[in-house]
């Protein structure tokens, strides 16, 4: 290839992102629904990571409250003997 044959398809490849043109001139269209359906994936993977989380971080501080006594009545372990 040439430097002229790949400045032309630069320019042609410009052109057609700045028309709307590209998606169609790769033939993205055929692909359509393969591509909304990696996307719905990839946002529930988002969605569970950021749930998975959450969950975690509030079972560490249940575990912390739970090792340190951080609000816990003792009266209860007094009154029942243990």
């Amino acid at each position: 290839m040439s430097f002229k044959s790949t400045w032309a398809t630069f320019r042609n490849l410009l052109r057609a992102l700045r028309n709307g043109e590209f998606l169609l001139r790769i033939r993205a269209d055929k692909y359509y629904m393969h591509i909304m359906y990696l996307f719905l994936l990839m946002w529930v993977t988002i969605l569970l990571s950021l749930q998975v989380d959450k969950t975690l971080t509030r079972a560490g501080d249940n575990q912390a409250a739970f090792i340190f006594g951080i609000g816990v009545d003792y009266s209860i372990f007094v009154m029942h003997g243990l």
